[in-house]
């Protein structure tokens, strides 16, 4: 079974250079494989969907404005945009790369505790809304939190949501691990396991960095 997260394992397999550097372009191709999944929680993710994407293309862009520096190293966008005094402004890449991070966060948990067995007997709606609070909500205002109360109050049912991530590509794939003896929601949770396992390492050396340069920004939005 070839998924979303069998594809993010093998982008991220690439994601560091030979000196230890995250590579903006395969750091960006990784983080797009989880809009889908963000897609499957519902219409009502749309906004979170749109930030998402919207943060990819910024550093995207910025990536092709100087590629020879910034392709392999994303932390090079950060620490000259705070040379030039404009990490701190809302549409600075250093804020992009900060809230793709949450949100990358708050998707990988959410996941993870999908497939986590305490979790069996909780419905999406409260695994999610209580993933936000752990996540998202502290540097969300009134008015935001309100906002995501609701939204995590329309995510699909739990059966509903794990059918729509696990989707096979081929039934070839399928008889083949029915012929190992495998299931498929047994190889799903291990892929999901290792999808978040290889993603987490990659977003807590981004958070080590812009914590290490004081840029972890707490203001409320």
């Amino acid at each position: 079974m070839s998924t979303v997260f069998d594809r993010g394992i093998q982008i991220l397999k690439n994601v560091k250079t030979d000196t230890g550097t995250i590579r903006t372009d395969i750091f960006l191709e990784a983080c797009k494989q989880i809009i889908p999944i963000i897609s499957k929680l519902g219409t009502a993710f749309a906004i979170v969907k749109s930030d998402v994407g919207g943060n990819i293309d910024r550093l995207y862009t910025r990536m092709q404005q100087n590629p020879s520096i910034y392709t392999d190293d994303v932390y090079r966008i950060v620490l000259d945009e705070k040379e030039q005094g404009v990490c701190m402004d809302n549409t600075s890449c250093t804020k992009g790369l900060l809230w793709l991070k949450r949100a990358m966060q708050f998707i990988l948990l959410l996941l993870e505790r999908v497939i986590d067995p305490a979790n069996a007997d909780k419905t999406l709606s409260d695994i999610a809304t209580a993933t936000y609070y752990d996540t998202l909500q502290q540097y969300h205002g009134w008015i935001v939190t309100g906002t995501f109360t609701v939204i995590l109050k329309l995510v699909p049912s739990r059966n509903t949501f794990w059918k729509a991530i696990s989707s096979k590509e081929t039934e070839q794939q399928q008889q083949q691990y029915e012929d190992a003896g495998s299931s498929d929601d047994d190889n799903m949770v291990d892929h999901i396991k290792a999808f978040c396992q290889e993603f987490d390492s990659i977003l807590g050396e981004i958070h080590a960095f812009l914590e290490s340069h004081d840029l972890d920004d707490p203001t409320k939005v």
